[in-house]
């Protein structure tokens, strides 16, 4: 879901950036109407953006730059990116299962208990 959003916002600012030219390929309707607010795209995804070291933890976690995340998630996202086996296990399951059936609380509280509460 994280590069669907991520990707979804990118198209956003591209059509954003060619409305403001007066380029209405995408939207030919649009061609009669100047959107007014052009901030309204970027407070949309505020939100989004503040975490999205958080869901890339999550999304991509051996790939995630463990200086990037919180504090509070460093020392399991090292212990997490350092097990060759689970990252076979992350690459053969999906997301989900891969959250719930090799991430155990007792090695990975902090990140365990993230999943539990979102």
């Amino acid at each position: 879901m994280f590069q669907i959003i991520t990707a979804f916002e990118l198209k956003l600012k591209l059509w954003q950036s060619q409305v403001k030219v007066n380029n209405f390929m995408y939207f030919p309707v649009l061609a009669e109407y100047n959107p007014k607010n052009s901030d309204e795209f970027e407070t949309r995804f505020q939100d989004f953006r503040k975490n999205s070291q958080l869901f890339a933890i999550f999304a991509t976690p051996f790939l995630v730059d463990i200086t990037a995340v919180e504090t509070k998630f460093q020392m399991e996202c090292i212990e997490l990116q350092s097990d060759i086996q689970l990252k076979e296990k992350f690459n053969q399951s999906p997301l989900l299962d891969f959250c719930k059936l090799y991430l155990p609380k007792e090695t990975y509280p902090v990140l365990h208990d993230y999943l539990a509460i979102t």
